[in-house]
């Protein structure tokens, strides 16, 4: 954390009260989790919360931090987070931190952040770097690489053979992308040009065929909600078109009979 040398140790300088905390909070691809530290017996330790940082986890209502690891529990109890048992031990934080959580819980190998076989390495290269007061760029990565490359790894082909089967027919399709003809045509780039402008008009099609199925089907159903009222209406004016014609004829036969009163005899 960067305390000059000489000056006090990192535990009595970020601790000095039983309810002193640290807490780091880390996003990852499947969420945030926190870690928090802590002083106890003396010493650093550490616990794992599968939560992001949240204020009312550490911090009562009323201003004051929590006085024990018990009302922090609580309060995660509250929101079914889970917590990890303490960890007091540099070594196994960083096991589980580098991925090499066996024997500490399966609980621990959601919280690692990466896999990695010289990752005692990587501490020790950050630690180099800020107990240096003149730090350079190039300082710093000198540091790192030398840190990665103390242990040699040595790789055995024969473990990859099965990756580098057709090998030389997939360089020849890599290449085949960048061959020009004697005209500086491209020939590939073009045709797979004409692959995606084709591809880019059978999805627009597509999308409008959707969207006027999606039309048809609308109009569909409002026709057939529709349909039971229009057939009622019909049914009414045929009703009322029978009576007219009803009364039309009665009409009729009355009137013929006055016009054969009306002649003469």
């Amino acid at each position: 954390m960067g305390i000059p040398v000489g000056k006090k140790a990192f535990v009595d300088f970020y601790f000095p009260y039983p309810n002193s905390y640290i807490i780091y909070e880390i996003t990852r691809e499947t969420g945030p989790y926190c870690i928090l530290l802590s002083k106890s017996q003396g010493r650093v330790s550490f616990r794992f919360i599968d939560s992001g940082y949240k204020r009312a986890y550490f911090i009562g209502n009323d201003g004051n931090i929590s006085e024990s690891w018990d009302k922090i529990k609580l309060a995660l109890n509250k929101d079914s987070i889970a917590s990890s048992k303490k960890i007091d031990r540099y070594e196994d934080y960083r096991n589980i931190l580098y991925g090499n959580s066996q024997g500490l819980g399966a609980e621990f190998r959601k919280y690692s952040l990466l896999e990695s076989r010289q990752y005692q390495n990587i501490p020790r290269a950050i630690q180099h770097v800020f107990l240096n007061y003149k730090v350079e760029s190039e300082f710093i990565k000198d540091t790192i690489i030398k840190s990665l490359n103390e242990e040699e790894i040595k790789i055995d082909l024969s473990n990859y053979s099965h990756h580098l089967k057709d090998f030389e027919n997939q360089l020849g399709d890599i290449k085949k992308w960048t061959e020009k003809t004697k005209s500086g045509e491209i020939v590939v780039r073009k045709q797979a040009e004409t692959v995606i402008a084709t591809y880019a008009t059978i999805k627009f099609n597509e999308n409008e065929k959707r969207k006027l199925a999606g039309e048809l089907v609308w109009q569909l159903n409002e026709i057939k909600q529709q349909q039971p009222k229009i057939a009622e209406k019909l049914e009414k004016e045929q009703v009322k078109q029978n009576h007219l014609l009803e009364k039309t004829k009665d009409i009729e036969a009355k009137f013929q009979h006055k016009k054969i009163r009306l002649l003469p005899k």
